[in-house]
C-alpha cells in the first residue's frame, strides 16, 4: 500500500551550534517524525504514532529547548536544540493530538 504523502502541521529544526548534531522534528496529523544527522553520512529516522504517546515535556535551557516524547514502551525521541517558541509549540500540537 502506497504511503500518502501530507503536508506536515509543523517542521522545526534544531540549531547546529546549540546541539552538535542536526535535527529535524516534523509533526503530521497522524504521526510524529524526528530525523537526526549522527555524522555525515549516517541518519536516524524515527517515527511514532500518536496512540504511541505516553507524555511529553519541554526542557528549557539558557538558548535552545529540547523536546521529549516518551512512548507507552518506555522509549523516548529527542529533539534538541530547538527555539522556545518551537518546542512549546510542537509539544501543544502533539498533546492536542494524542488528547481523546
Amino acid at each position: 500500500m502506497p504511503r500518502v504523502q501530507t503536508s506536515p502541521l509543523l517542521e522545526v529544526r534544531s540549531h547546529y551550534f546549540g546541539t552538535g548534531k542536526p535535527t529535524r522534528l516534523t509533526i503530521y496529523e497522524d504521526r510524529v517524525e524526528l530525523l537526526t544527522a549522527n555524522d555525515p553520512v549516517r541518519r536516524t529516522d524515527q517515527r511514532i504514532r500518536y496512540e504511541q504517546v505516553a507524555q511529553v515535556y519541554v526542557r528549557r535551557g539558557w538558548l535552545f529547548s529540547e523536546v521529549a516524547i516518551e512512548t507507552r514502551g518506555g522509549g523516548l525521541l529527542r529533539a534538541v536544540g530547538l527555539r522556545p517558541n518551537d518546542a512549546n509549540e510542537a509539544r501543544r500540537l502533539i498533546e492536542e493530538h494524542t488528547t481523546p
